[in-house]
């Protein structure tokens, strides 16, 4: 019975809360060269975090409208809960978002 119990909270310790991410954003600089319409400098690739949902904006470089999503972490990796698959973004450590292109995200504070 008591190593059940430890199982489940292991389990349960690998999928965090959606909100944990609530409140933050995660961005970087981008040069881009004014493809599709879009302005010609630099641009910032964020991922925000409100209200359980998702908002990436790597989509508007191409002229596209940002996605958002529900989401969940589950053992570092975020998932998209609508489709309930991998985001390719993973958290690291307690300021960073690296998705599976390898570029580095970091927390954006507010001022």
């Amino acid at each position: 019975m008591k190593s059940l119990f430890f199982i489940l909270i292991a389990a349960l310790s690998a999928f965090a809360n959606a909100g944990e991410l609530d409140g933050m954003t995660f961005c970087r600089k981008v040069e881009t060269g004014g493809m599709f319409g879009q302005p010609k400098g630099t641009r910032e690739h964020c991922v925000s975090f409100k209200e359980d949902v998702m908002t990436d904006n790597a989509n508007t470089f191409f002229g596209n409208p940002p996605e958002c999503f529900s989401y969940t972490i589950e053992n570092s990796k975020i998932i998209n809960s609508d489709k309930n698959s991998d985001t390719g973004y993973e958290i690291q450590g307690e300021a960073i978002v690296v998705p599976e292109t390898g570029a580095v995200l970091t927390l954006k504070l507010n001022r």
